[in-house]
């Protein structure tokens, strides 16, 4: 907490720098880089404040005749309706493309429901035609075998034709029979039995699927998994919520940690669903290995910023900026980057460019002192600060610099 506060009011000591008299002259000949409503209004302000017309159009300033004057050539400053006008466009844009996905995942849904509709009725209509074939056939076994003058009811099928395959000989068999029995609906539900349930119509059977024989079950072991998939598992919510965040496309850690906690809470709805408990192992490895990336991340941010440090200090500006441009887009939330990239478009131009030898030596004083900014030697940074104060004495961002250091120091040693 203490370390986001020190890295806010360096950032704001460093916009004020900014906008100094010092700074304004110097920063015409470094333009602030970015991208985004943001970074256009700070360009654009830059541009005006150096006697330029900043164009949106081409995101691009055009030098006055005055540039490089402090006060510009008077042009009117458009930049924050310019922003505000882009960024309505922007959420527009992603509005629209919000609603069009919507439609589409619509369209999709209501195509998939019609093919299952008409799936469905071939099945039925393919086995409506087999069940007429095998009363056919039965029919004639009795002429092959000599029975001459039997019919299908000879064979206790009679009726088969009539109920749809109801009767088999049992059409008047008493309510406590076997066959009563089988009529009944199981109270068992889908996949809860274990090995040593034998009613298979608590499997969970579809009539239109052929039934798959489990070898756990055969060699008398805890049947693991139902004998046909549930279709029900795909209208379950945590589980398709499950597999929406896995698809996000920011790929985050905290993307997995959200299916794993949907799948998990599937499973609990589902216990004995393998389809549940193969997202969830699936969800487990996406979320490991998106952690051990983070972690390979911040090994190379903490690297590239060593690097762009050193960069600051030779005076290879350059380099320095690249470093942090490489190190942001692996981590781009990364306060002290952020701290650090601004503060390198003053630091940066002063210790290679600077008129005179005196100054460019305090900012390279300074590039120093950020270093032991950023390592929480804040007793080292001031003793630089106040090196850098005696070549530079009338510069204000050093001063400036130094005095919040002073004050920082100071407030931490009375909460000790």
């Amino acid at each position: 907490m203490r370390r986001h506060l020190m890295l806010a009011v360096l950032l704001g000591l460093a916009v004020m720098a900014l906008s100094s008299p010092v700074a304004s002259a110097q920063n015409c000949n470094s333009a602030p880089t970015g991208y985004g409503g943001a970074w256009w209004k700070s360009y654009s302000a830059w541009c005006s404040a150096c006697g330029g017309t900043p164009n949106p159009a081409k995101t691009s300033c055009t030098p006055g005749p005055n540039w490089g004057r402090r006060g510009g050539n008077g042009a009117p400053d458009n930049s924050a309706a310019e922003a505000a006008a882009a960024n309505a466009a922007a959420q527009a844009e992603a509005e629209a493309e919000r609603q069009r996905q919507e439609q589409l995942l619509r369209e999709q849904e209501e195509e998939r429901q019609r093919r299952e509709a008409e799936e469905r009725k071939r099945r039925q209509d393919e086995f409506e035609r087999n069940k007429q074939q095998a009363v056919r056939d039965m029919k004639g076994i009795s002429g092959e075998l000599g029975l001459k003058g039997l019919d299908s009811g000879g064979f206790g099928l009679k009726g088969i034709a009539e109920t749809g395959g109801g009767g088999f000989g049992l059409k008047d068999a008493p309510s406590d029979s076997p066959a009563t029995a089988l009529a009944k609906p199981p109270e068992c539900k889908w996949g809860d039995q274990d090995s040593s349930v034998v009613d298979l119509r608590c499997l969970g059977l579809d009539p239109d699927k052929p039934i798959v024989v489990d070898p756990h079950v055969v060699r008398g072991q805890q049947r693991v998994f139902p004998a046909q998939i549930d279709p029900a598992t795909f209208q379950n919510a945590n589980y398709n919520k499950g597999f929406e965040a896995l698809m996000r496309l920011t790929l985050s850690v905290q993307d997995a940690q959200d299916a794993v906690a949907y799948f998990k809470a599937a499973k609990l709805q589902r216990p004995n669903d393998p389809l549940v408990r193969n997202a969830l192992y699936l969800a487990d490895g996406i979320l490991e290995a998106r952690q051990q990336k983070e972690k390979d991340d911040q090994a190379k941010v903490a690297e590239l910023t060593k690097q762009a440090y050193a960069g600051l200090i030779s005076g290879e500006t350059g380099s320095a900026r690249s470093f942090i441009t490489r190190a942001r887009e692996l981590d781009p939330n990364n306060a002290n980057l952020r701290f650090l990239d601004t503060v390198m478009t003053i630091v940066g131009p002063e210790s290679t460019t600077a008129s005179t030898p005196e100054r460019r030596a305090a900012y390279k004083i300074v590039a120093n002192s950020l270093v032991s900014i950023s390592r929480q030697n804040d007793a080292a940074a001031v003793a630089m600060l106040q090196a850098a104060q005696h070549l530079q004495p009338q510069d204000k961002f050093i001063g400036t610099l130094l005095l919040s250091m002073k004050n920082y120091e100071a407030g931490r040693s009375e909460q000790h």
